[in-house]
């Protein structure tokens, strides 16, 4: 009996050699693969492995994202490793992940925690040059605003003019302009500016903005550099070493980025010239359609925290058309408040409409009543009131109203009230 059992035991230590012998045997491998698919090439296990650790680790990233965007915070920092063997280099042959200072961290902003969330997965992502893009003014955490000034107060300026009241720059054609931006004392490392140029007009909204053709053209004065060649349809140019030119690849908008604006010491703006390089009258270009510029903050790429629009017009003489447009805005004031005022009184007893104050007539002078006969009235009166203007030169109506009371008060039978107009009933009769 013990012997049938340890001839058991050896049969299936044999059996089982010669099964991961035949496995192990690189010679039967593809025959072993083909009659066991479930047999698995070790060397393929470790980039698996390897491949899933990551996903898990970018899906938990994720979920940090989404509960940080549930605290409602604007944007979040996330350490994310990044493989160098799949970046691929920038136009310059660098690596922005392997140098001496890699980029280890990505910002997200709230449109990035949209598309982490998963909100709506049809909607498409809307940054500062897609198609629709949000012009609302937005200051932020920095106080972001843009303004345009002047190195000299005594130097007359005949290229560019701004209207406050109006939210709108006049600037001649190829003209530079002082922009300034207001960043803050210290802002984080990594800002930009975005300058986009838009059609303020609901039909050619979503249409990008570009030069006419005439002043696209290879052979125009402007565009002979070569560093131009490539960007001879960019509206705005900015003279700074540190921008770059951008198209979208999808919406076709036109943009300049500044990068790094910094400060100097003791100031929280950042200033650079900015010119535009065709007039607003141009065929095939503008074409005399309402510009704007939406002038963004960006916290890395297309992460805005802070936005602002100006109106834009492009013209040979900036300040007429200022006069002019100004003008016609006040003109257009009068009347909104000339209809608001008569709409008030006409509906006086739907809405409280505050009464004038009476004004009282107070004394210009202590007056003594003299007994003059009835002849010469006229020539002392006329002396009397000459006498008291000359001296009350800014009181004129106060004097002449001031004597009429007192004549009638103390003359009702010669100086009285003048006679109401007869009614239509006694007119009749």
């Amino acid at each position: 009996m013990q012997s049938q059992q340890n001839s058991l035991l050896q049969n299936r230590q044999q059996s089982h050699e010669m099964t991961w012998g035949d496995i192990r045997d690189p010679l039967d491998r593809t025959d072993t693969l083909e009659r066991n698919p479930h047999c698995v090439d070790p060397n393929l296990v470790q980039p698996k492995l390897e491949h899933h650790q990551e996903q898990q680790q970018i899906q938990q990233q994720q979920q940090m994202v989404r509960e940080a965007a549930n605290e409602g915070q604007q944007f979040t920092t996330i350490m994310t490793p990044v493989s160098p063997v799949f970046v691929q280099p920038n136009s310059n042959g660098q690596n922005i992940w392997t140098e001496e200072n890699p980029v280890t961290s990505i910002i997200f902003g709230p449109e990035d925690l949209q598309l982490l969330n998963g909100a709506n997965q049809n909607q498409h992502y809307q940054g500062p040059t897609s198609a629709n893009p949000c012009t609302d003014d937005y200051p932020g955490n920095c106080q972001f605003q843009v303004s345009f000034e002047t190195m000299s107060s005594t130097c007359k300026n005949k290229y560019w003019d701004f209207s406050p009241m109006l939210n709108k720059l006049y600037i001649d054609m190829n003209k530079f302009v002082r922009c300034s931006f207001n960043v803050g004392a210290s802002p984080p490392d990594g800002l930009m500016i975005r300058a986009v140029p838009i059609y303020a007009q609901a039909g050619f909204f979503t249409s990008p903005v570009r030069r006419c053709p005439n002043h696209a053209a290879e052979v125009d004065p402007a565009n002979k550099d070569p560093y131009w060649s490539d960007k001879r349809d960019h509206l705005i140019r900015v003279d700074n070493d540190f921008v770059e030119y951008e198209e979208d690849q999808v919406s076709k908008r036109l943009s300049v980025i500044i990068h790094n604006p910094k400060p100097q010491a003791g100031s929280s703006t950042f200033a650079v010239p900015i010119k535009f390089m065709c007039l607003g009258s141009d065929v095939g270009g503008i074409n005399r359609k309402p510009l704007k510029v939406i002038f963004t903050l960006e916290h890395g790429v297309n992460n805005v925290i802070a936005r602002q629009a100006v109106d834009i017009r492009i013209c040979s003489c900036p300040k007429r058309d200022k006069v002019q447009d100004e003008k016609k805005k006040t003109e257009e004031l009068k009347k909104l408040n000339k209809v608001a005022g008569n709409l008030c009184r006409a509906n006086s007893s739907l809405m409280y409409v505050q009464p004038e104050k009476k004004r009282k007539l107070e004394t210009v002078e202590e007056m003594i009543l003299v007994p003059v006969a009835k002849r010469d009235f006229e020539k002392i009166n006329e002396i009397s009131e000459s006498l008291l203007i000359a001296r009350h030169t800014d009181k004129i109506d106060e004097i002449k109203a001031q004597r009429k009371r007192f004549l009638r008060q103390h003359n009702p039978n010669t100086f009285g009230p003048p006679p109401k107009p007869p009614s239509k009933d006694e007119s009749k009769q």
